[in-house]
């Protein structure tokens, strides 16, 4: 996978993306990416229908080092 930066991902037109945010629900209710959708990463497994399939979906985790997130670009 790609790993491109938050600010990059900010950039995209959210209508031609999909932001997946598998971070826990409560670190996503402190701030995500505008347009992204909340599946933490144990439920991804179940709950892939509800991932769009239709344009480049980016994956959003938090990194080790604190205040940091990465995002890969899921083709």
């Amino acid at each position: 996978m790609k790993t491109i930066t938050i600010e990059d991902v900010e950039k995209k037109d959210i209508n031609q993306v999909t932001i997946l945010d598998i971070r826990p629900e409560d670190a996503y209710c402190r701030g995500t990416v505008e347009g992204a959708i909340n599946i933490p990463m144990q439920e991804v497994d179940n709950r892939r229908d509800e991932i769009p399939r239709d344009k480049p979906a980016y994956l959003l985790y938090k990194h080790s080092t604190p205040r940091c997130g990465k995002v890969h670009i899921l083709v």
